[in-house]
C-alpha cells in the first residue's frame, strides 16, 4: 500500500510539472517567444527589459558558439519557428559543467567497455580449451608447409592494445583551447590562453628564467668584449651609453627588452639600470662604475657617499675612485704630446726646406753666367731691358733647368700640411681646509694650486713671420693707424649689430626681435669661429704661483713639457693667466735672462693674460665713476640722469645687473673692433 501510494504521488508531481511546462510554453506563444529560454523556459524580460542572456546564433561572435559546443556533447540544435533563439547564463554555466566533466564520464565508459572485452576473451579461450580436439584434415605431413594461423584470442588481444594505445584523451577546455589555438597558428592567443593558466605560467616562468640566467652567463663572460669589463683609462674615455645599449642587444635581447620595458624605452635609464643590476652579479663590471664615480668626485662627494653607495653596487670604493682617478690624470697629455711631436717634425721639415732654398740661391750667386754688373736694383718688364744675348738667356735657362732637378730631388713632392697650434691656459686653485679638531700638528690649512689645459688654435698662424715685420719702419706712416672713413663705415655698420643686439636683449618692447638681429657678425673666420674649441686637460700642478721658486719650477715644467723642439731651438707658445700671474711669469722669464740658450732663458713662451677678469675690473670701474652717489652732482653721469628722472629704482640689484652687462657687452665689442680692423701681426 505504501509502496503504491508513493508511485502515485511521483505521477501527480510529474504530471503537474509537464501542466506547468506546457504553461509555460503557452505563455511564451502568447508573447515573443525569443524572450524566454530556449532550454528551461525562463522568463528573461524583467520589467520591460531583457538580461542575463545570450544570443544562439549570433554570426558576429567569436567562436565556439554555444550549438557548436552542444553538438560537441552530442546535442544538435537548429533555428526553427516555435523555438526560442536564446539562452539564459543559468543554462550555459549549466553547459560549461556538462563540458567540464563529461572527458571524466567517457573515461569511466572506456574502461567499463575494456573490462567487458577482456572478460569475455577469457571465457571464450577457456571454452576452447575444454573441448576435445577434432581430427585433423591435414595429414601430418604436410603440416610443415601450411602457415600457422594465429589464435584469435591473440588477435582480440592485440586489437585491444592497439585501441588503448591510439585511443585519444580528451582535454579539459582551457587545454583544448591552447591546443586548438597552436593547431590554428594563432601564436597571440595561445601565448595568451597559456599566460593564464596557473600550471603552464609556472612552466614559463621557468623557462623565462634560464634564458635570463643563460644570457647573464653570456654578459658575465669575459670573452664577449662587453663593454662594461673594459675599464682602462683609454676604454672609459670612448664609454657611451650608445656603445652599452648595442652591447645589450647583441649579447642579452631578453634582458634588454624587459628592462625597455620597465624602463618605458628610455635608453639612458636602461643603460644605468642593466649595468647596475649587472654589477651585483658580476663586480667587475665596473666601467659604469667609474663614469659614477668621476661625476661624484667632479660634485664633491666626500668618502661616506662611496662606502654607501658601494655597497649597493652602485660605485666602487673610494679608495679605487681615487686611484683611477689617478690613471686617468697620468693619461691627460697624451693627445697634446701627439700634436707636440707633429709640430716638431714639421719645424725640422720647414728647417730643411729653408735650407735647401738657401743652397738654391748660393748656387745662383756662385754661378758664372751670370754677371752682376747687368743685374739691374730696378724691376724690369721684359728681357730687352736687361739687354741679355741669346747666349746668355740660353745659359741662364740650363742653370735654371739644373737647380730646379736639385730642388726637386731634395724637397718633399708636395708641402707637408702645418699641423694645429696650441696655447696652455692656467689659473691659480685656491680653497680652505678647516680643520674638525684643531692641534698644534693640524691645523686650518689655505691651499694654492694651480690648474692649467692646452687650447688648439682655430685659425693656423704658420704663414706669419716672427723674424721680420710687415713693414719697412721707414715706409710707416702714422695716418696708417689713425680711424679714417673707411674706419669710420666699418664702425657705424658693426654698432648698428652691436646696438640691435643689445636693444633685442635688455628691452622688453624689443624682445620679440631677437630671432632676426644678427647675433654674430661675419668676418673672414666665421666658420671656424663657430667650431667648439678643442681642449686638452692637463690636471693640476701642486705648486703655489705666489711663491718665486714654486712659479720658476712651473714655468720651466711647462717649457720642457709642451713647447715644441726644432733644429733652431725651443718654439715658441702662448702661455696665459689673469693679469698678476702674466706679471709673475714676465718676472721670472727677465730674471732667467741670463741664460746661454733660448730654453734656459725661458724664450719658449710668450705670456699673455685673459680677458676674464678683465670685464668685471672694467665695469667696477664704470660703477666707480658713473653709478656712486659721489657722481651725482657731475652732468652726464648715470647717477645724475637718475636723480634728474626721479628713477629711484634703477639702482636695485637687477637693474644694475643688466647695466653691467650692458657696459661689458659694449666695451668687449669695441676692444674687439679695434683688433679685427686695425691690422696686427702675431704675437709670436
Amino acid at each position: 500500500m505504501q509502496l503504491d501510494s508513493t508511485r502515485t504521488n511521483q505521477n501527480n508531481e510529474q504530471r503537474d510539472v509537464i501542466t506547468a511546462t506546457e504553461k509555460l510554453r503557452e505563455a511564451a506563444m502568447a508573447s515573443n517567444i525569443n524572450d524566454f529560454c530556449r532550454f528551461c523556459m525562463k522568463n528573461m524580460r524583467i520589467s520591460r527589459v531583457l538580461g542575463h542572456c545570450t544570443t544562439l546564433f549570433d554570426k558576429n561572435k567569436k567562436p565556439p558558439s554555444i550549438p557548436d559546443r552542444l553538438l560537441l556533447v552530442g546535442l544538435e540544435i537548429k533555428k526553427r519557428s516555435g523555438k526560442s533563439n536564446r539562452v539564459c547564463r543559468g543554462c550555459v554555466s549549466t553547459l560549461s559543467g556538462v563540458e567540464k566533466y563529461l572527458p571524466l564520464y567517457w573515461r569511466w565508459v572506456e574502461n567499463e567497455k575494456d573490462d567487458e572485452s577482456c572478460a569475455r576473451e577469457s571465457a571464450t579461450n577457456s571454452e576452447k580449451r575444454n573441448r576435445e580436439p577434432s581430427p585433423p584434415k591435414t595429414p601430418r605431413a604436410l603440416k610443415r608447409f601450411c602457415h600457422k594461423a594465429t589464435s584469435p584470442g591473440i588477435n582480440n588481444v592485440r586489437r585491444s592494445i592497439n585501441a588503448a594505445i591510439t585511443k585519444q584523451n580528451v582535454c579539459d577546455t582551457e587545454e583544448s583551447t591552447i591546443v586548438e589555438h597552436i593547431t590554428n597558428r594563432k601564436w597571440a592567443a595561445a601565448a595568451k590562453f597559456i599566460m593564464n593558466h596557473k600550471d603552464l605560467t609556472q612552466e614559463v616562468k621557468k623557462n623565462i628564467l634560464s634564458l635570463l640566467e643563460n644570457e647573464c652567463k653570456t654578459i658575465c663572460n669575459p670573452n664577449n668584449n662587453f663593454i662594461l669589463w673594459r675599464s682602462s683609462p683609454e676604454d672609459l674615455k670612448s664609454f657611451s651609453f650608445d656603445k652599452l645599449e648595442s652591447d645589450l642587444q647583441r649579447l642579452s635581447p631578453l634582458l634588454f627588452s624587459i628592462f625597455a620595458t620597465i624602463c618605458n624605452n628610455s635608453s639612458p635609464v636602461i643603460c644605468a639600470a642593466s649595468a647596475i643590476a649587472l654589477r651585483g652579479r658580476q663586480p667587475r663590471l665596473s666601467a659604469f662604475a667609474h663614469y659614477l664615480n668621476c661625476v661624484l668626485l667632479y660634485g664633491g662627494a666626500k668618502k661616506a657617499v662611496f662606502d654607501r653607495l658601494s655597497k649597493l653596487a652602485i660605485t666602487t670604493a673610494h679608495t679605487n675612485a681615487i686611484g683611477k682617478q689617478k690613471e686617468l690624470a697620468n693619461t691627460c697629455g697624451d693627445s697634446l704630446f701627439l700634436l707636440k711631436r707633429l709640430n716638431e717634425s714639421f719645424l725640422t721639415l720647414e728647417t730643411e726646406r729653408h735650407r735647401n732654398v738657401g743652397l738654391r740661391e748660393d748656387k745662383k750667386a756662385m754661378s758664372p753666367s751670370r754677371k752682376p754688373e747687368l743685374i739691374p736694383t730696378d724691376v724690369f718688364l721684359s728681357t730687352e731691358e736687361l739687354q741679355l744675348s741669346e747666349e746668355e738667356l740660353e745659359c741662364s735657362e740650363e742653370k735654371a733647368t739644373e737647380e730646379e732637378n736639385i730642388i726637386s730631388v731634395l724637397l718633399p713632392e708636395s708641402q707637408p700640411t702645418p699641423p694645429n697650434t696650441y696655447s696652455i691656459i692656467m689659473d691659480n686653485l685656491d680653497f680652505f681646509m678647516h680643520a674638525h679638531h684643531q692641534s698644534t700638528l693640524h691645523s686650518n690649512r689655505s691651499i694654492h694650486w694651480i690648474h692649467h689645459i692646452a687650447v688648439q688654435d682655430r685659425i693656423p698662424t704658420h704663414h706669419l713671420a716672427n723674424d721680420i715685420p710687415l713693414l719697412d719702419l721707414q715706409q710707416y706712416n702714422l695716418t696708417m693707424s689713425l680711424p679714417g672713413h673707411e674706419t669710420q663705415t666699418y664702425m657705424r655698420r658693426e654698432f648698428i649689430v652691436i646696438g640691435s643686439r643689445i636693444l633685442t636683449q635688455y628691452l622688453a618692447v624689443f624682445k620679440s626681435f631677437r630671432n632676426v638681429v644678427v647675433h654674430h657678425i661675419p668676418h673672414q673666420y666665421s666658420e671656424e669661429m663657430a667650431q667648439p674649441s678643442t681642449d686638452h686637460p692637463l690636471g693640476l700642478i701642486f705648486k703655489n704661483e705666489n711663491k718665486t721658486t714654486d712659479l720658476s719650477e712651473v714655468l720651466q715644467e711647462i717649457q720642457h713639457k709642451y713647447a715644441p723642439k726644432g733644429p733652431d731651438g725651443v718654439s715658441k707658445i702662448l702661455v696665459g693667466g689673469d693679469r698678476l700671474t702674466e706679471a709673475n711669469c714676465r718676472n721670472i722669464q727677465c730674471a732667467f735672462a741670463d741664460g746661454n740658450t733660448n730654453e734656459e732663458r725661458l724664450e719658449g713662451m710668450v705670456f699673455k693674460f685673459e680677458d676674464w677678469h678683465a670685464i668685471r675690473v672694467l665695469f667696477e670701474i664704470h660703477y666707480k665713476v658713473f653709478f656712486s652717489g659721489k657722481s651725482g652732482k657731475d652732468h652726464g653721469t648715470l647717477c645724475a640722469n637718475m636723480t634728474k628722472l626721479s628713477c629711484d629704482n634703477a639702482q636695485k640689484e637687477t637693474h644694475l645687473l643688466q647695466s653691467s652687462s650692458f657696459v661689458m657687452c659694449f666695451n668687449n665689442n669695441c676692444t674687439t673692433f679695434h683688433y679685427r680692423v686695425t691690422p696686427c701681426k702675431s704675437g709670436l
